[in-house]
């Protein structure tokens, strides 16, 4: 299982990862249409789109550290308060480049391109726990909700 785990995490592409439908914005849209966005799409981010080329992100993480923190009118530019040039993944990478790329960037959301810059998805960090969970189901789903906890008592007879 361990060699078959390492083994996925290097090839398997995050093309392989389930493929879901982005939110989109354009630069010059209103923070408050970029939320709307995300809501309608159920997403954690909007990607900001020029010419259907990617341009920025702008995250729920963002939301409430750029606009609430600040007291931002929503209706700013989302320009204003985006992450431009974000990091981004290509479908043949590995979900291991996935997951090493999440953690020196600090992020949750990777925006999977094309060579032109031209999003087909988002990976998200809960994307990859799901592909992790495949692999060791029955240890992620006996866990205990504080594996900390210990039983005052003992049940039963």
């Amino acid at each position: 299982m361990t060699l078959t785990f390492k083994r996925g995490l290097r090839t398997d592409p995050v093309s392989s990862l389930p493929q879901r439908p982005f939110a989109a914005a354009a630069p010059d849209d209103s923070i408050h249409h970029a939320v709307e966005a995300m809501r309608d799409q159920h997403a954690g981010c909007v990607l900001i789109l020029s010419d259907s080329k990617l341009v920025g992100i702008f995250t729920e993480r963002d939301f409430i550290s750029r606009v609430i923190a600040k007291d931002l009118d929503v209706l700013l530019p989302v320009e204003r308060v985006m992450t431009p040039s974000p990091v981004t993944l290509r479908c043949s990478s590995s979900v291991l480049s996935a997951v090493e790329l999440m953690d020196q960037a600090a992020v949750n959301h990777l925006p999977v391109v094309d060579d032109d810059n031209r999003p087909s998805s988002v990976l998200s960090s809960r994307d990859v726990v799901h592909y992790l969970v495949e692999y060791f189901p029955a240890k992620v789903y006996n866990l205990p909700d504080n594996p900390e906890q210990k039983q005052p008592v003992r049940e039963g007879a």
